[in-house]
């Protein structure tokens, strides 16, 4: 299996999924209906840095993929997020500056069919870095990250002025369902409001010596956590894996995993 693959419940892995030996660094991945997979690239293949696949893993030759592009490094068209409205089209984040040769920093939307949505055109001031993760919001507000950067875009694309995070420097997020919104940034994981405020209700788990770069909710509403951190509220996490209650203030906020 080269670069990406599928594994069973049980985590053997599916041999029905098969995907041709085409693909450098996979850095995005997102699943459709009818278990179709939109994947996004580092770098080039077969000219393109994203493509779909059927769900035996065979390429999708129906869907006419955009083109993204870093000029100032004609050999980067890094896609490092995806996401995917309710209505079928595809949120894309990374280092590119154009897509099909239309001004579109670090952010763009597709067609479902993998055509650029040249109504949706955000005007990020973003210099550097990349968009490393992007997450649909209920009501189809969009929240962005990337280098120093947590922003909130209403649904057309332009900037949610409302949104003022209280954190810098995020590695990090997830979404509760209660709309609240987790962060890992300057070696810390805290919960946001809506508004992007500090969450008082709950306790800030302080990391170290690293920060985290993945966040995920469980069935149970528990908040798992995984980075370069070895302690987190100065218990030893080696394995750099821990999970946080997801509740209201705790005594102790971090759940104790085996």
């Amino acid at each position: 299996r080269a670069n990406i693959g599928r594994l069973n419940a049980d985590c053997t892995v599916d041999t029905s999924f098969s995907v041709p030996s085409l693909f450098p660094f996979i850095s995005a991945i997102a699943v459709q209906s009818a278990g179709k997979v939109v994947i996004g690239s580092s770098s080039f293949f077969n000219n393109q840095s994203i493509a779909r696949l059927n769900a035996n893993g065979s390429i999708d030759s129906r869907f006419d993929a955009a083109r993204p592009l870093f000029p100032q490094q004609p050999n980067i068209a890094s896609v490092s997020s995806l996401a995917l409205q309710p209505d079928g089209k595809i949120l894309l984040g990374g280092v590119f500056t154009l897509v099909d040769d239309r001004p579109r920093n670090r952010i763009a939307r597709l067609h479902s069919n993998g055509r650029l949505d040249v109504e949706f055109d955000p005007k990020l001031s973003m210099t550097e870095g990349a968009v490393t993760a992007i997450i649909v919001e209920p009501d189809r507000r969009i929240l962005i990250l990337g280098y120093r950067t947590l922003a909130r875009l209403d649904s057309d694309g332009t900037l949610d002025g409302s949104f003022k995070p209280a954190v810098s420097d995020p590695t990090a997020m997830a979404l509760q369902s209660d709309g609240k919104i987790i962060v890992a940034a300057s070696r810390k994981v805290v919960r946001l409001a809506s508004d992007g405020q500090l969450d008082p209700t709950f306790a800030p788990a302080a990391l170290a010596p690293n920060d985290a770069w993945a966040i995920a909710i469980d069935p149970q509403g528990g908040i798992l956590i995984a980075g370069g951190f070895t302690n987190v509220n100065g218990i030893p996490r080696e394995r750099r894996i821990a999970r946080l209650y997801g509740g209201s203030i705790a005594p102790n906020p971090l759940m104790i995993v085996a």
